[in-house]
């Protein structure tokens, strides 16, 4: 199954009521001699309508996660935001990021 099916599978069986939760996609490569490689390359929140999202070129897998709590805490997509909800979105996602670290 491709992993667009995959997520649309997801999508479809989470109740709406529920927490909005950020899924984030690895995707391993290596394997037959090869180092085995593990990389955070997409990631969703289907509660809040936020689809299948690629990771930037540019973009460090510290920074995608930070994108991705950022619009969780938003509750919105960042380009959406105010500046004024952008600043609190960070701020918060960077405690809950903080929290998730420790666990």
């Amino acid at each position: 199954m491709a992993l667009n099916q995959r997520v649309k599978k997801l999508e479809s069986c989470v109740p709406k009521e529920m927490k909005p939760l950020i899924v984030f996609h690895s995707i391993v490569s290596g394997g037959h001699g090869k180092p085995i490689v593990s990389s955070l390359d997409y990631a969703s929140i289907p509660q809040l309508g936020i689809g299948l999202t690629k990771r930037e070129e540019s973009e460090t897998e510290f920074e995608f996660k930070r994108r991705f709590y950022t619009i969780l805490k938003g509750r919105k997509k960042i380009e959406d935001m105010t500046p004024d909800e952008l600043q609190a979105a960070q701020a918060k996602a960077d405690e809950e990021m903080a929290r998730d670290d420790k666990r």
